[in-house]
């Protein structure tokens, strides 16, 4: 006798939108700078999104979370899914823009916490069964993703998940065509992609000194960097997956 695996087709993101679209919470701050206008697209993001973390949680043999955390929350893209997805969760939000936080509490109850641009200085009082960090990674330099790599686990339960997501070999191409350079600049673009050849990653600021830009980074690299981080295990890679553009990452941490 076997049993039936499950339906993977009522993880479609059509599904997903029929089945929790009724209740979600639609009010966009005017402050959102993930809405550009075109609500089809907003809301299909966060529906791959959502997506994602629930095939995560199938891959990793994980429950369902009684606790997560969105970081970066932004304005509540995701977090309004995660609000209807999982009810019960108790929710927290953070980022570096404050109005951002304050408008995701006040609008989706979630639990504000005012994030900073070093992991050591957020202020999280607790650990969570699930993380979603959406679109972090892609925007530091490679001396900065230890440090937030073992700030997920550090701030996850035991056999609690984080998953996060990357700029990898699509975004590469992108750049190498000149059809999307992130808002680098040509030269910019072109010294990202020389050493994402070379070694594997590849990043710029979007100005001097501002420690925020762009990178990109091969799946081998990223493997490599979290198998040094201790006392976690990848449970599942989705290439190209977020929205058919970022990467996706699973861990669990032991």
């Amino acid at each position: 006798m076997t049993t039936a695996g499950p339906d993977l087709q009522s993880l479609s993101e059509a599904a997903l939108a029929e089945r929790y679209g009724p209740l979600v919470d639609g009010t966009i701050s005017p402050a959102d700078g993930m809405y550009h206008g075109s609500l089809p697209h907003y809301f299909r993001v966060a529906y791959s999104g959502l997506r994602l973390l629930k095939l995560s949680l199938l891959a990793a043999g994980a429950p369902t979370p009684g606790s997560i955390l969105d970081l970066p929350c932004g304005h509540g893209r995701m977090l309004r899914l995660l609000r209807v997805a999982f009810p019960e969760a108790e929710i927290t939000g953070a980022d570096l823009d404050r109005d951002a936080v304050d408008f995701c509490a006040a609008t989706f109850g979630a639990i504000p916490i005012y994030s900073a641009p070093k992991p050591a200085d957020i202020p999280l009082p607790r650990s969570f069964d699930l993380l979603w960090c959406g679109s972090l990674l892609t925007h530091l330099s490679a001396d900065r993703w230890p440090g937030f790599l073992e700030f997920f686990r550090d701030h996850m339960n035991p056999g609690g998940l984080t998953v996060f997501t990357t700029h990898g070999s699509l975004t590469a191409e992108w750049m190498r065509c000149g059809q999307y350079l992130y808002a680098l600049q040509p030269s910019q673009a072109e010294q990202v992609l020389a050493d994402y050849r070379a070694h594997g990653f590849g990043y710029s600021d979007y100005g001097a000194g501002s420690e925020y830009g762009v990178s990109v980074s091969a799946a081998a690299w990223v493997y490599d960097a979290i198998a040094r981080v201790p006392g976690w295990r990848l449970a599942a890679h989705f290439p190209r997956a977020w929205d058919d553009h970022h990467d996706v990452w699973a861990c669990v941490r032991a």
